[in-house]
């Protein structure tokens, strides 16, 4: 207490939590520290070490080396969904899914939509607002190069403000319902009758380039959503009765 350096000062645990209340971060040496480091238990003793990011996984498109326990494997680039891989007996399994695109992990694989038929489709009820919020599980084509999250307004949909859109809300419903991320592909052709989507047709074509486009040749399709039908009642040329329908759209 009065300066005086006495054993008892210098003995083991003889400064203790109320002596070293007015303690500094600054007053600790630096002791091996690097810029970033934090100090860490590390079994037996305190020492700088690497803060941990909470991420426990490594993400790369090549297969990791060494004793990498989890892989978030992004070979298929930055269009696709990744998967999040885990070391199980060496071998390499699948334990979750990521899409880049809305940053989301899914327990599930993503499920692929196909939405197509007339105006319907597109969304030219005015209705009301409804339910316009994005869900980040869900992307869509927007028909030009790129997946995006699924927002009213945006392209595929109407910009011209019409709210209302079967595929949107489809999509939203299923991502909510099943934790899962949604692809989904829109292609709609306002006034056509159904021959319009015959094989090798204008609809036939722009519905298979997208697919391709968008990198969903060798997907599996879960869903396939239909608007169409005003463009063959009353009045509207050929293939007008149930059954002429019908084995058209088959």
């Amino acid at each position: 207490d009065n300066g005086t350096i006495s054993n008892a000062k210098l003995a083991t645990n003889a400064v203790d939590s109320t002596k070293a209340a007015n303690l500094s971060p600054n007053d600790l040496a630096q002791t091996g520290a690097s810029s970033g480091q934090v100090l860490t238990w590390t079994g037996s003793k305190y020492a700088p070490r690497t803060a941990s990011t909470g991420v426990d996984y490594v993400t790369q498109s090549s297969t990791p080396s060494g004793t990498t326990k989890q892989w978030l494997d992004n070979s298929a680039g930055t269009q696709e969904v990744w998967q999040l891989k885990q070391r199980v007996q060496g071998t390499w399994k699948t334990i979750k899914w990521y899409d880049p695109i809305g940053k989301v992990f899914s327990l599930l694989p993503p499920a692929y939509i196909l939405a197509t038929g007339q105006s319907n489709m597109l969304g030219y009820g005015g209705g009301s607002l409804g339910d316009t919020v994005q869900d980040t599980r869900v992307s869509v084509w927007n028909n030009s190069s790129s997946w995006v999250i699924s927002r009213i307004h945006f392209a595929p949909y109407r910009t011209d403000g019409y709210y209302n859109n079967l595929a949107f809300h489809f999509a939203k419903k299923l991502a909510q319902t099943e934790n899962r991320i949604v692809r989904l592909i829109l292609q709609a052709y306002p006034g056509q009758p159904i021959s319009y989507w015959g094989s090798s047709s204008t609809a036939w074509t722009g519905i298979t380039t997208a697919i391709s486009a968008s990198g969903s040749s060798a997907k599996t399709f879960d869903a396939i959503l239909w608007h169409q039908g005003e463009s063959n009642g009353d009045g509207y040329g050929p293939c007008i009765t149930d059954d002429c329908y019908r084995d058209s759209l088959y």
